[in-house]
C-alpha cells in the first residue's frame, strides 16, 4: 500500500467509517451515524432526549463527499429530528430496524427527502406534527421526492430536488398525524410517500398502519420548473403558455415508477373541505407508471386512483406530452370488505384547464387526454345495502380497460360516468350491489362506445327501494356493446333480487347485445328491459 493511499484510508476511517474501498473499484462503504453523534436516545412516550438530525445528515453528506455509500443507524434505536434529512446521491441509508420520528411544528418538512440514485429502507418513520403544516400534500410527510410548491426552481438555475431518478424507497413502516385547517372548515392530512416529478423510481414493501388522519399511502404527482401556476382562471393560464413557449417553464411528469406491495390498514380520514378523503395509491400526472400486489383495509376516497392532473397534458414536453397517461398499469389491487369508498377511479381530464377554458383561455392541447391506463385484477366489497359510491369508475377520459375486477356491495359496481369514450370493461364480476352491477349512463355527456365483454353480473339491486335494477343498465349514450355477458344465478330459476339481466335505457342510441348467457331470469321472470327500440342483438 502507498503512503498516499494509507493516508486516504486513515482519515476516512477516523471520520467514521467502518468499512472504505469504493474509491478502488470495491465494495461501497458503510457508515456508522453513531460515529458523528447520533444517539437514538428519543424517548416517544416521555418525549425528551437527544436531536440526531445534524449527526445523521452529517454521515449522508460524508458518504456523498466520498461518491456514495450505505450510511447505517443501530438497531431498535429512536432517532429524533427537526428538519428534513436529505438522503443524497449514491447514499443508502439503512436504517437497520430502528425508528426515526420527525417532529416538526410548521412548515412544509418531510422526515426525508430522496435525490438521485439513493435509497431508504429497513425501519420505522415517524411524523409527529405541531404548529402550522403547509397545506400541501408533501408538507409533513414521511418521504417526499422532487421540489415542493414553492421551491425556488428555475430552468437557468434547477434546484438540487429538481426530478431526481433511480432511487429506493422500501422496506418501511410509514405514519404521520398531520392534520391542518384548510381554512374552508376541513382538515389535511399527508401521505406516507409523496412523489412530485421524478423517474426510474422504485416504492417496494411500505406498510401504513391504520389512521384517521393520514391522506393516504403513496400519492404520485406531476412536478414542474419555472413559473406554473393552477388558477384555473384564463389570465393565470396564459401566464403559463407564455412561460412555456418561451422555455421558462414546463410541467414534468412522474415516469418510470414501480410500487409494490403497499399495505394500507384503514384509513378513515373524513372527505371534508379541500381534502377529497383518503387513497392507497393515487397517481395524477404521470406516465409509465406500475402499481402491483397492494391492499388497503378501507378508504374513505379511492383506494387506487388515476388521473393526468389539474394541467394535463398543457405544459408537458413534446417528448413527454403523448405519452402522458399511457402506459400505467394497476395490477392485482385490492380493499378490505367494509370500505366506505371506491375501489378505483379512472379519470383523464385536465379540470383546471378546462375551467380556464370556460373563461376564455386559448388551450394548446384537448383537456380531454387519451389513455392507456389498465385496471387488471382490481377487487374489494363495500357495505352493501345503503353504499352511496360505486365500486369502480370511468369518467372523463379517452381509452382506459378495467380488467378481472371482482366488485360486490356497492351502491353500482362499476359506473361508467361523464364524457368517457372507448373504456373497454373486460371479465368483470359484478354482484350483490345496492343498485345494478354496471351502469353506463350521464344525462348530458353521454359515454360513446364503451364496450363490456364477459362481464359476470348477478344478485344486484339489493337495495328493495331502487327499482328495475339490472345486471347491466345502459343508459343515455352511443354506440355500447355488450359482449357475451352472463347474466343471473347458475342453477335457479330467477335472480331473487336482480330485475332484468340487462336494460336499455330510453337515452341510450345504437346499443348492441352480443351472445348473452342467461344463466337466470330476473325475479320478475324477465330477462331485458328495452326502452330504446334501436337495440340490435347479435
Amino acid at each position: 500500500m502507498t503512503i498516499l493511499r494509507r493516508h486516504f484510508l486513515s482519515n476516512v476511517l477516523s471520520a467514521g467509517s467502518m468499512l472504505f474501498a469504493h474509491a478502488f473499484g470495491s465494495e461501497p462503504p458503510v457508515i456508522a451515524a453513531g460515529r458523528f453523534g447520533a444517539a437514538g436516545d428519543w424517548d416517544e412516550r416521555l418525549g425528551r432526549g437527544s436531536d440526531d438530525g445534524s449527526a445523521i445528515q452529517a454521515a449522508i453528506d460524508f458518504a456523498a463527499s466520498i461518491g456514495g455509500g450505505t450510511v447505517r443507524l443501530d438497531p431498535g434505536r429512536v432517532y429524533r429530528i427537526s428538519s428534513d434529512l436529505i438522503v443524497k446521491e449514491g447514499v443508502r441509508l439503512d436504517l437497520r430496524g430502528s425508528s426515526v420520528i420527525g417532529c416538526f411544528d410548521s412548515g412544509n418538512h418531510s422526515a426525508f427527502r430522496m435525490r438521485s440514485r439513493s435509497a431508504l429502507f429497513g425501519g420505522r418513520v415517524k411524523v409527529v406534527s405541531t404548529g402550522q403544516p403547509g397545506l400541501q400534500a408533501a408538507a409533513h410527510c414521511g418521504v417526499s421526492a422532487g421540489c415542493r410548491l414553492g421551491d425556488p426552481n428555475e430552468v437557468a438555475r434547477p434546484n438540487p430536488d429538481n426530478d431526481p431518478h433511480d432511487f429506493e424507497i422500501y422496506d418501511l413502516v410509514i405514519q404521520s398525524d398531520k392534520w391542518a385547517p384548510d381554512g374552508n372548515g376541513g382538515h389535511l392530512g399527508a401521505p406516507a410517500i409523496q412523489i412530485i416529478g421524478c423517474s426510474h423510481y422504485r416504492i417496494e414493501n411500505i406498510e401504513v398502519p391504520s389512521s384517521d388522519r393520514m391522506y393516504g399511502a403513496v400519492h404520485v404527482d406531476w412536478g414542474h420548473i419555472g413559473p406554473i401556476s393552477t388558477i384555473d382562471s384564463a389570465r393565470t393560464q396564459a401566464m403559463n403558455r407564455k412561460a412555456y413557449l418561451e422555455g421558462t417553464a414546463c410541467v414534468i411528469p412522474s415516469r418510470h415508477g414501480v410500487i409494490r406491495n403497499i399495505r394500507a390498514g384503514a384509513l378513515s380520514a373524513p372527505s371534508t373541505g379541500t381534502d377529497r378523503g383518503s387513497f392507497c395509491v393515487r397517481i395524477s400526472g404521470a406516465h409509465s407508471v406500475t402499481v402491483a400486489d397492494c391492499y388497503a383495509e378501507s378508504v374513505t376516497y379511492q383506494a387506487y386512483v388515476h388521473e393526468v392532473g389539474d394541467l394535463g397534458a398543457e405544459f408537458v414536453l413534446p417528448m413527454d406530452r403523448h405519452l402522458l397517461g399511457k402506459r400505467i398499469r394497476f395490477q392485482n389491487c385490492r380493499i378490505g370488505n367494509s370500505a366506505t369508498g371506491q375501489v378505483f377511479e379512472l379519470r383523464g381530464y385536465a379540470d383546471n384547464i378546462g375551467r380556464a377554458m370556460a373563461d376564455g383561455y386559448d388551450n394548446m392541447v384537448d383537456p380531454l387526454v387519451e389513455c392507456d391506463v389498465v385496471f387488471d385484477g382490481v377487487a374489494g366489497s363495500g357495505p352493501g345495502i345503503g353504499a352511496n359510491s360505486p365500486g369502480g369508475r370511468a369518467l372523463q377520459i379517452r381509452g382506459g380497460v378495467i380488467r378481472n375486477a371482482d366488485l360486490s356491495g356497492f351502491r353500482e359496481g362499476i359506473l361508467v360516468d361523464e364524457r368517457a369514450f372507448g373504456v373497454r370493461i373486460e371479465n368483470v364480476a359484478c354482484y350483490d350491489c345496492a343498485h345494478e352491477g354496471i351502469l353506463v349512463h350521464h344525462p348530458l355527456y353521454p359515454p360513446e362506445d364503451i364496450v363490456i365483454e364477459g362481464a359476470r353480473v348477478y344478485g344486484n339491486g339489493r337495495d328493495a327501494a331502487f327499482r328495475d335494477a339490472a345486471g347491466i343498465h345502459v343508459g343515455t349514450s352511443r354506440r355500447c356493446r355488450i359482449v357475451r355477458g352472463q347474466f343471473g344465478l347458475k342453477g335457479v330459476a330467477r335472480d331473487s333480487t336482480q330485475e332484468f339481466a340487462f336494460r336499455i335505457g330510453a337515452g341510450a342510441e345504437a346499443s348492441v347485445i352480443e351472445q348473452p348467457l342467461i344463466h337466470s331470469r330476473g325475479r320478475n321472470g324477465k330477462i331485458e328491459f328495452v326502452q330504446r327500440r334501436d337495440l340490435t342483438r347479435l
